[in-house]
């Protein structure tokens, strides 16, 4: 449970689970988002906390449709 309390792990949540939410790697531009589920985390949320808070940052409420590469999918 100690390393559950570590800013480094919930950090490393907060990415992965944005990388996760979006399908994409993050930027440096979702700083804003990653902080504000690393925000939700602190507070012992669970993961269903996480899913709503990542659904409510700018990264993902404003999110651009993948540009086609001719790649069928």
């Amino acid at each position: 449970a100690a390393i559950a309390q570590r800013d480094e792990m919930r950090i490393c949540f907060g990415r992965k689970w944005l990388r996760y939410g979006l399908g994409r790697s993050e930027t440096q531009a979702d700083a804003t988002s990653i902080k504000a589920v690393v925000e939700m985390t602190r507070n012992d949320a669970s993961i269903r906390d996480a899913m709503v808070a990542l659904t409510q940052t700018y990264a993902f409420t404003h999110r651009a449709e993948a540009v086609a590469t001719g790649a069928m999918p």
